[in-house]
């Protein structure tokens, strides 16, 4: 089997197709399981392998590296990539340097911080596991020995394509800023890069001074200020600072490969959470990213705490994306925390969903379970710590042979959207870290805003895309910082979820983009005091059930750290899940609290609504406790819509299998009004708890159903002429079952299931 990425796609063996696989993590697995754990996977129908490369694993001794199993036969690298290549399984390789993975060091030879402490981060407050300053040039001289060395290795195997693609690091800063953040590094490598970076951004001194307010000397003197001391202007300017040092670090591991000169396919990747230190579209300029997901995490009785994360993070990241396939490097199968049970039914929706909205490779993390010198790594995932099959086996069957029977049409059509957009904005996520710096000092001043801000970064987006797709729609995702007009000209209503901060080049383009005709709906805060857009005055926010939020999310955290001290003797794990919970345990209360609007039907809003005295030009759509909730204005040849909540934050949180459905209804049909009443009709039928996806190529057209409710009997019409085609194949992994009349779909969904519909054209 050949596979190679050109251009956009991935070709198997010279046709568009996707790749179906996971992450097989032979440096956790007895060495006598490698062979039958691979066959079993290629009997199910994979066709590719993920697998990290440890550096601390190979090179435990600096300059003794171990790749044949010399000290220890689970070290026999060569013995890996000789096995795959006799299985005929493609290889995609990630040798790091950081690999995270809940691995010791994160990867990293523990030797760096005994041999080599000047390359090492010099920060305020202690670390848990000390790091280098990733622009060092000690560190990256040391990289680049590494690279080399497993260059050597896999040559072979990359230049007759075995090796189809490396990843370049892994999550790249989230181990070395996510936690902290130390962004008060005072390494001379690092101060050095800062003060060139400080000369670029500032004319003198003196200007640097004024907007810091600090009264260095000249800029050889300037240093970070002390964390929890920054203000408002030194924390944006730190900020942008990481952010480019770790694109900085990013191209300098990718001009390593290609000094190295391995002909292949080189990406890197991302949480699925769009939050600092990460800026998706600084990535991107250097390599393709790919994305990483686990949208279940909690002991709640749900199937996803997260349910339509698994459909906008496809289209949050392919927005972004420069260059090549869109790919999920990492699709959790399973989970590290043993109170949480990930379904089979999870892994086959975000499969479906994935693919659904233009992945073209869905990697599984992880395929089997492993052994640390610390505890057993368990995710319950496909096969066990001693080879044995576990039941979520069956999942990567049937997605193997889904992909077998439909990944030539997945990779020949394209996803069909309406002229409706939802906006990102990269810079909302720097408006957390004040919170992240000072957690105290925000809980003593007030709380409030960090849960909006945390609410508009981990759930609203992807809640409002829900709500629209359950409307019948099928919104694309656009990067505000980055769409042209002509973009944004393409979209008759633009959906934009506001904590009220957006940069001046920003709001003059929304407000030209609505002067030329479109529409735009700003949920939550007003992010201008231009009176055009907002011409009503901001009286109040309302926070319903606030305090009982934080109490709530008090309790979990008591819970949390009491669980921390008894059920994790893994400690990468305990930190991974420290690290991680958090925001989850804030968003998964905060979502679920909220007040009702009036308005011509009553409308559920989020924990936020922001209260308004309208201006002459306002025209009155909701209302609470009196007082104006939402409004709609002529601006120019547009309109310009604000609605003072976060609309449909539940839809990606447990209250949308927990919580009343009418809450849910409420929000779709606000929706469906508005976008009536400018003239866009459903693309699909709307269903509730049903996602309809449609994909169109030449001759084909595909269309998924995810349903993420009970099972039910449904009638599905479909807004475009289908005339010439037949329905030709249906795929289903519960039963699901329908037929067409030429006008429309009639069936039954299985409940969690996703059915899979094919039309090609007849003679």
């Amino acid at each position: 089997m050949n596979v190679t990425f050109v251009d956009r796609q991935i070709l198997i063996d010279g046709r568009p197709d996707v790749l179906i696989g996971g992450e097989f993590q032979y440096f956790r697995i007895d060495r006598a399981l490698w062979r039958p754990s691979l066959e079993a996977f290629k009997a199910a129908g994979m066709n590719a392998i993920s697998a990290y490369v440890p550096w601390v694993w190979h090179e435990v001794t600096e300059g003794d590296f171990d790749f044949t199993g010399r000290t220890d036969p689970a070290r026999d690298l060569e013995g890996f990539l000789a096995l795959a290549d006799e299985l005929d399984l493609p290889l995609i390789i990630k040798p790091g340097p950081y690999i995270f993975a809940e691995y010791q060091g994160f990867g990293l030879p523990l030797w760096l911080q005994t041999n080599h402490p000047e390359i090492l981060m010099q920060v305020s407050s202690p670390q848990d596991y000390p790091q280098p300053s990733i622009n060092h040039p000690g560190y990256l001289a040391l990289v680049k020995v590494w690279f080399e060395t497993v260059a050597a290795v896999i040559r072979p195997y990359v230049e007759r394509g075995r090796v189809c693609a490396i990843q370049v690091d892994n999550e790249t800063g989230y181990p070395q800023y996510g936690q902290g953040p130390h962004m008060t590094d005072r390494n001379p490598a690092t101060l050095a890069l800062l003060r060139e970076a400080l000369q670029r951004q500032f004319s003198s001194v003196h200007e640097l001074n004024k907007v810091w307010g600090t009264d260095f000397a000249a800029f050889d003197e300037v240093v970070p200020p002390v964390e929890r001391l920054y203000n408002a202007a030194q924390l944006d300017t730190m900020a942008r600072f990481v952010e480019d040092e770790i694109v900085r670090y990013l191209a300098a591991l990718k001009a390593i490969w290609e000094a190295i000169g391995l002909p292949t396919f080189y990406f890197i990747n991302d949480i699925w959470l769009d939050a600092w230190p990460s800026h998706m579209g600084k990535k991107n300029a250097v390599a393709p990213l790919a994305f990483d997901i686990y949208p279940r995490y909690s002991d709640l009785p749900v199937t996803f705490d997260q349910p339509f994360s698994i459909s906008y993070v496809p289209k949050l990241f392919h927005a972004f994306l420069r260059s090549g396939p869109l790919i999920c490097a990492e699709m959790g199968a399973g989970w590290l925390d043993p109170a949480c049970t990930v379904s089979n039914a999870a892994t086959w929706q975000s499969t479906m969903a994935a693919f659904a909205h233009g992945t073209q490779a869905c990697l599984y993390y992880i395929l089997q379970d492993g052994r640390d010198s610390d505890g057993d790594y368990v995710f319950r995932s496909f096969i066990g710590i001693d080879g044995e099959e576990l039941p979520r086996m069956d999942i990567a069957r049937r997605a193997a042979r889904f992909c077998k029977a439909w990944g030539n049409r997945l990779a020949e059509t394209a996803e069909r959207t309406s002229p409706v957009a939802v906006l990102h904005y990269p810079a909302i996520t720097r408006e957390m870290m004040s919170a992240a710096l000072d957690p105290v000092g925000m809980l003593v001043q007030g709380s409030h805003r960090a849960v909006d801000e945390a609410l508009t970064i981990v759930s609203v987006n992807a809640g409002l895309y829900g709500a629209l797709a359950e409307a019948g729609y099928n919104p694309r995702v656009l990067n505000l910082e980055k769409a042209s007009p002509a973009e944004l000209a393409a979209h008759e209503v633009i959906f934009f979820n506001s904590i009220g901060t957006v940069d001046p080049a920003s709001q003059q383009k929304l407000l030209a983009y609505v002067q030329g005709g479109g529409r735009l709906v700003t949920l939550g805060t007003p992010f201008s005091e231009d009176s055009r857009l907002f011409p009503a005055k901001v009286k109040g926010v309302l926070n319903p059930r606030a305090w009982r939020v934080l109490a709530q999310v008090a309790w979990d955290y008591v819970k949390l750290y009491w669980r921390l001290g008894r059920q994790f003797p893994h400690k990468f794990c305990a930190y991974t899940i420290e690290g991680m919970y958090p925001a989850m345990l804030m968003t998964r209360h905060a979502t679920r609290a909220g007040v009702w609007l009036d308005g011509e039907d009553p409308l559920w809003a989020s924990r936020l609504v922001t209260l308004s005295r309208l201006g002459a030009d306002a025209k009155l759509l909701l209302s609470c406790r009196g007082k104006a909730a939402g409004y709609e204005a002529s601006v120019g040849e547009g309109k310009s819509v604000f609605v003072g909540t976060l609309l449909g934050a539940s839809f990606d949180s447990p209250g949308f299998y927990l919580d009343d459905p009418a809450r849910k209804r409420s929000v779709s049909g606000f929706l469906a009004r508005l976008l009536m009443g400018y003239g866009l009709h459903p693309e699909v039928t709307p269903l509730a708890d049903v996602e309809t996806v449609v994909r169109e190529g030449v001759g084909q057209r595909l269309a998924f159903m995810i349903n993420r409710g009970p099972a039910k009997d449904f009638t599905l019409r479909l807004d475009r002429p289908w005339d010439g085609l037949a329905l030709t194949d249906v795929f289903a992994g519960e039963g699901s079952t329908a037929t067409w009349d030429g006008e429309q779909v009639r069936g039954r969904l299985e409940a969690d299931d996703v059915l899979c519909l094919c039309w090609e054209t007849t003679p």
